[in-house]
């Protein structure tokens, strides 16, 4: 499975791995949203903003920010965004060549390779 990331205000922040959590961290998400460790999957799927919460603030600390439970309480959820793992978005596109007036040597053909059809790139 990908690495969950934290999106906060255009910065990114690792989720810190469920097996790495301290005695400490597991009862701050008790503490701040009331799900128990066998919970966790159910809560998290159906979106529990304190489970989030108390996520946000574990992943903040372990980054060294300088943050509070309530300033995590207080941020709009519209600050925070999951990361989504890339889309493979096939191979690169080819260079384009730029025109030069006059110099049909840089129109490209359609789709279908159709010449009848060419299309400037410039």
């Amino acid at each position: 499975m990908d690495e969950m990331k934290l999106r906060i205000n255009g910065e990114e922040y690792p989720f810190p791995d469920p097996d790495t959590w301290t005695f400490r961290e597991a009862g701050i998400i008790k503490r701040m949203s009331g799900v128990r460790p066998a919970e966790l999957g159910e809560a998290f799927a159906a979106g529990d903003a304190e489970l989030l919460a108390a996520l946000t603030f574990i992943t903040l600390k372990r980054a060294g920010k300088p943050v509070t439970e309530d300033q995590v309480l207080d941020m709009q959820i519209s600050a925070l965004a999951p990361e989504e793992p890339e889309a493979d978005a096939g191979p690169p596109a080819e260079p384009v060549a730029q025109e030069t007036p006059g110099d049909e040597s840089n129109l490209t053909p359609d789709l279908n390779g159709n010449p009848s059809s060419l299309v400037s790139t410039g």
